[in-house]
C-alpha cells in the first residue's frame, strides 16, 4: 500500500466523518461512544479497495450502523444500572447538525433522543436511518444485516412504540432566547414567581448526575416543584460562576462553569407559552468532551 492510497482513504473518511458522527450519535445518544464507533470504522475502512466501492458513504454507514448495534446491545444493561435519571450526552449544534441535517434540528434534540430509548437496537437503527436520513428499506436492510421486509417490520414496530409522539425541540428563536434570559435572571436572583412565569404549568425537569454529583433522582413535573428545585440549585452554587448561552443539539442551552470547569449544561424545550422541559446534565463524564470541543472550537 502506498502512502498515496492511505492518504486517499483518510481524505474520504475525513470528508464523511461529520455525517457518520451524526448517524452514530443518533443511534447511541452518547458522543464518546459515537467517537469510538467512528474510530473502529476507520480501522476497518483503512484497507478497503476504494475502486471496488460504488458509494464510500453507504459502505461506511453500514459499518457504523453495525458497530452501533453492538454497542446498543451491550448498553441496555448499563442504562438499567445507571444511577438516577439518564440523559444523552450534549454536543454542539454544529456537530449534531451537519449540512444535510440543518433542517432537521429536532432529530438531535434531547426529546427525540429520549424517545429513541424506548426502542430496541434494530428498531432504533431502522427509524434513524429511514426517518431521519431518508434511506430506503433496501439500504436500511443492508446496513442492519437484514432484509428490506425486516427493515419495514422494525420501523413499524418502532413507530408503534413511540405512539406518534415526537415532541420536537423548537428552533432557537428570539422568543426562546427571551425565555432563557428570563429563566436565568429569575434563577440567579431567586425570584420564584419570575421563574414560574417563564415555565409552562406542566413543565418537566430531568437532571442527570450519574451518581457522581448531586441531582434529582427522578423527573420533576409542574412549574411550582421545578421552580423550587431550580432556586435551591441557584442558592447552592458558588458566588463566582460563569454562564454562557448557546445552542446545543439544535436547541437553546446554557452552560455553567465553576472555578473554570464546566459543571452544568441546561437544555430547553420551549413553546409560545414558555419553557416546556428543562434537561440538566451534571454528570462530569458527559461534560468532559463538550468542554474540550468548545475550548478547541
Amino acid at each position: 500500500m502506498t502512502m498515496t492510497e492511505v492518504d486517499q482513504r483518510a481524505a474520504v473518511f475525513a470528508e464523511q466523518r461529520p455525517y457518520l458522527f451524526a448517524v452514530a450519535y443518533r443511534m447511541l445518544g452518547v458522543a464518546e461512544d459515537a467517537d469510538d464507533a467512528l474510530q473502529d470504522a476507520w480501522l476497518r475502512f483503512a484497507n478497503v479497495d476504494l475502486d471496488g466501492l460504488d458509494s464510500p458513504r453507504a459502505y461506511l454507514v453500514t459499518i457504523v450502523t453495525r458497530l452501533c448495534l453492538d454497542v446498543l446491545r451491550s448498553a441496555r444493561r448499563r442504562r438499567e444500572e445507571y444511577v438516577g435519571v439518564w440523559l444523552p450526552e450534549p454536543v454542539t449544534s454544529s456537530e449534531a447538525l451537519p449540512e444535510e441535517l440543518v433542517e432537521r434540528a429536532e432529530s438531535a434534540s434531547f426529546a427525540f433522543l429520549l424517545l429513541l430509548e424506548r426502542l430496541n437496537p434494530v428498531e432504533r437503527a431502522a427509524l434513524v436511518l429511514h426517518d431521519v436520513f431518508d434511506y430506503s428499506h433496501e439500504e436500511v436492510g443492508t446496513a442492519i444485516g437484514r432484509s428490506a421486509a425486516a427493515s419495514r417490520q422494525a420501523l413499524r414496530r418502532g413507530r408503534l412504540k413511540l405512539g406518534g409522539a415526537t415532541q420536537p425541540a423548537s428552533r432557537p428563536s428570539v422568543h426562546s432566547r427571551e425565555l432563557v434570559d428570563q429563566f436565568l435572571e429569575a434563577t440567579r436572583s431567586g425570584d420564584l414567581d419570575g421563574l414560574v412565569a417563564a415555565l409552562t404549568s406542566d413543565v418537566v425537569l430531568l437532571s442527570d448526575g450519574g451518581g457522581h454529583v448531586r441531582a434529582a433522582n427522578r423527573p420533576l413535573a409542574g412549574s411550582g416543584l421545578v421552580s423550587r428545585f431550580l432556586v435551591a440549585m441557584g442558592r447552592m452554587a458558588p458566588d463566582e460562576v460563569g454562564v454562557r448561552q448557546l445552542d446545543l443539539n439544535g436547541q437553546p442551552a446554557v452552560l455553567v462553569t465553576e472555578a473554570g470547569t464546566l459543571s452544568n449544561a441546561f437544555l430547553f424545550d420551549t413553546s409560545s407559552d414558555g419553557v416546556t422541559a428543562v434537561y440538566v446534565v451534571r454528570n462530569p463524564e458527559k461534560l468532559r468532551r463538550l468542554e474540550l470541543s468548545l475550548e478547541t472550537g
